[in-house]
């Protein structure tokens, strides 16, 4: 009897068919053990109250439907009979949410229900409810969405109105026909159920899954590359990527996995393979969607291609920029050279997953802040200027090195500043890179400031799009930029600047073969402290007196720094400022000209601002 053919799983054979030793197994029981602390796992009591959540959800849902068919001139038979449902996708739907992780849910409506009802009485609804709070719409997003906060759970609320008269609970998603004669939007909002729906049933073992993605994606967040909107992977692309690998290594236990993922990704050519699960499917049945599925004919310029499972395919990647690219690499070469130390315990998981600090990896710093007049229009606009940051860098030529921070920081607001009191700063690290390309020359100086303008004229176009946000009530302020010494105090934990390290030389000019020497004595046996110096009797007296000098020169610096950072909070948005029209140095700071320039989104260029310039010099 011939054996049982295994199934095969992606679009290439598997690497290695082993299964796991005794030694994957003990590392994967300490890979879950080291996660537990990071909270990536639910207690019962939490999903129990997420299953709450969403069923009071769906009741909200099915009622509004109703209504909303009546108030459309239907009858109540009509209206009884429309239905409606909700659908969960994403990490939820995959089960890798963690303790505190959104839900993302689809409302599927019928056709008497449009997508100007959903952002006009359905929002109307969610704002009267006790138990709704920070709603905001994002109805200009290339995936419309409602964001809010329901019964203590934050929640992404998709639409898409279907063709049919009457939408049922145990509607089939996977079906491509229900894709037919739907309008854009509705097609990529239904396709977040279909692509998470068809991730789980290509990949070979679930539970080896669900746990390589936990640790991918806390360490992707922890060490700084994660979100679609900074020009990084976001929790699909990650979850495309952790399963392409899993495919790899069918049998394979999850430690085992998370090795080869930074083994694999360290060295992969995305301009030659891209990453995708399954064959891609073109126009089935003879119809075509308005946009074609990727190809590399149309979207060959795609940096990292991770495509989506589900037709019509798209790149979840498409807004990787090469500055963003270059930083993953760089972390994924950090996980391979960690793994075999992590295997061999000479450290633990942690270390994969250690906390990235980005202001200590550049020296310059470029500072963007939207500032708005009340909470829930900074909630809004905030997310608008987020999505659009990856624009500022874009264009920057490929000798300039400019990454953008994926975080938000709130910036202190000053008790004077009533009237728009509300601001929240993103931040762009920017670096030198040396030319590759031997015919192109170095860039002699850089305009940052056209980029700047390009970068308002693009939020201005998508506030036409946001009914409630108003140029009176919401801008995008001046450009600022600092090296790292003249950082605000709010980007720091506890609001304090880090110390400087200890200088290698004492106080006063004392030699460093003075402090060697003292080192020397006080481990020699026989050779005591003395007790009102602390340095090792047979220590010349000057050189004790250095020693002391130096501790105190030290706190009287650190002391000294701390009161000045104060004043500098105050004074950040005047400090660093270069006079208008000279040619800034790289190791100047990057601000612009002392002439104020508040920029309101709705103008499209800054007539007449000054140039902010970055000249030859190297850029470290």
């Amino acid at each position: 009897k011939m054996p049982a053919q295994p199934k095969e799983y992606g679009t290439s054979e598997p690497m290695s068919l082993n299964g796991p030793t005794e030694e994957d197994l003990t590392m994967t029981e300490k890979l879950r053990l080291s996660l537990e602390p990071f909270g990536v796992f639910e207690t019962q009591d939490e999903k129990d109250h997420r299953s709450v959540v969403i069923s009071s959800m769906n009741e909200m849902v099915k009622t509004w439907i109703k209504e909303a068919v009546l108030a459309a001139g239907h009858s109540a038979e009509v209206a009884d009979h429309a239905g409606g449902t909700i659908r969960t996708f994403g990490s939820f739907r995959l089960g890798v949410n963690n303790r505190s992780g959104d839900i993302d849910l689809l409302i599927l409506a019928p056709v008497y229900v449009s997508r100007e009802n959903f952002f006009d009485t359905f929002a109307a609804k969610l704002k009267e409810h006790k138990e709704v709070e920070d709603l905001n719409l994002v109805p200009e997003a290339y995936v419309p969405a409602i964001k809010l906060e329901f019964m203590g759970i934050e929640m992404d609320l998709l639409f898409a109105q279907l063709t049919q008269t009457n939408v049922s609970e145990d509607i089939e998603l996977m079906n491509v026909e229900l894709l037919r004669n739907l309008d854009d939007k509705s097609v990529r909002s239904v396709n977040g159920c279909r692509v998470t729906d068809s991730l789980l049933g290509l990949v070979p073992n679930k539970d080896t899954f669900r746990l390589v993605l936990r640790c991918i994606k806390l360490w992707a967040k922890r060490r700084g590359i994660y979100g679609n909107v900074y020009g990084y992977p976001g929790g699909v692309a990650w979850a495309i990527m952790s399963a392409r690998v899993c495919q790899f290594y069918p049998n394979a236990a999850p430690a085992a996995v998370v090795t080869k993922f930074f083994m694999i990704y360290k060295d992969w050519d995305f301009s030659k393979y891209d990453i995708s699960l399954c064959p891609i499917e073109d126009h089935p049945h003879g119809w075509r969607l308005p946009n074609n599925p990727w190809n590399t004919r149309d979207n060959g310029n795609d940096l990292m291609p991770v495509l989506t499972t589900s037709y019509p395919a798209i790149n979840t990647c498409h807004n990787v920029i090469a500055s963003t690219m270059q930083m993953m690499k760089n972390e994924w070469s950090r996980g391979y050279q960690l793994c075999p130390e992590i295997l061999v315990g000479a450290k633990g998981w942690e270390a994969l997953w250690d906390p990235i600090d980005l202001f200590s990896e550049f020296k310059q710093f470029v500072q963007i802040t939207a500032r708005a007049s009340t909470p829930a229009t900074m909630s809004a606009f905030s997310g608008l200027v987020q999505s659009t940051l990856r624009v500022f860098v874009s264009g920057f030529p490929p000798d300039f090195h400019a990454v953008p921070f994926p975080k938000v920081y709130e910036v202190p607001r000053p008790s004077d500043d009533a009237e728009q009191p509300y601001r929240r700063a993103f931040f762009f690290g920017i670096s030198r890179l040396p030319v590759v390309d031997g015919d192109r020359p170095p860039t002699k100086e850089l305009e940052i400031s056209d980029f700047f303008e390009h970068f308002l004229s693009q939020v201005a176009r998508k506030m036409l799009g946001s009914p409630s946000l108003h140029p009176e009530t919401c801008y995008v302020e001046p450009l600022q930029s600092f090296r790292r010494k003249n950082l605000p105090l709010f980007v720091f934990p506890d609001g304090k600047r880090p110390r400087r390290k200890a200088s290698k030389r004492v106080a006063g000019g004392a030699s460093s073969a003075a402090s060697k020497n003292a080192a020397t004595a006080s481990t020699t046996p026989g050779v005591a402290a003395d007790a009102t110096t602390d340095a090792p009797v047979g220590t010349s007296t000057s050189a004790a007196a250095a020693l002391t000098e130096e501790d105190r020169s030290k706190r009287k610096a650190d002391e000294d720094l701390e009161a000045d950072d104060v004043k500098k909070q105050k004074e950040s948005s005047e400090e660093a400022v270069v006079e208008s029209g000279r040619p800034m140095q790289i190791d100047d700071e990057l601000e612009l000209a002392a002439a104020p320039l508040v920029v309101p989104v709705t103008v499209p260029a800054v007539v007449g601002a000054p140039k902010l310039r970055l000249a030859t010099s190297p850029l470290t």
